[in-house]
């Protein structure tokens, strides 16, 4: 087996963040916030009561979108975590993007990536829309299923994946 390695030459961040700028600067217009900007790469805002970050990932030319949308005790025998990590191969599979995770506190986080090279205000605006909607499905369906304390399990179960 022969091996070769080829240096990664990373892009200069300079174009990625005007541009992320920029974006932010467009959507701020459009919703109604013209003062709104990235301070320090990144800025929350509320949508219909759910608080989203964004956050931009120069070297990467890429927005990243994160929102809270609940908790875990672990006291389900992973199957809360088995249906966040289908949840993000669906992500991956149907082309959203979208993944799941649990920070150190116990708290379940979406996140989706938005590339910057073909992405304007309007279309950052009504990806923040699918993405907050699909926020609060996942955050309804992890709350009724801590409340009936089952998890349903499977791409298809009790409609996780619609």
């Amino acid at each position: 087996m022969t091996f070769s390695a080829s240096r990664f030459t990373r892009r200069s961040t300079d174009g990625s963040i005007a541009k992320g700028r920029d974006v932010i600067a467009q959507l701020g217009v459009a919703i109604g916030i013209p003062e709104l900007s990235l301070e320090d790469g990144s800025c929350t805002l509320s949508i219909d009561g759910v608080m989203v970050s964004l956050e931009l990932d120069a070297p990467h030319n890429r927005l990243v979108v994160s929102s809270f949308i609940g908790e875990t005790d672990g006291s389900d025998g992973g199957r809360l975590y088995r249906s966040l990590l289908e949840g993000s191969l669906r992500g991956i599979v149907d082309a959203t993007g979208m993944v799941f995770a649990v920070d150190g506190q116990s708290r379940v986080v979406m996140a989706a990536a938005l590339f910057l090279d073909d992405l304007d205000g309007a279309e950052l605006s009504e990806a923040l829309s699918d993405f907050v909607a699909r926020a609060e499905e996942w955050r309804a369906k992890l709350n009724a299923a801590a409340a009936s304390a089952v998890v349903p399990v499977g791409p298809f179960a009790a409609g996780l994946m619609a």
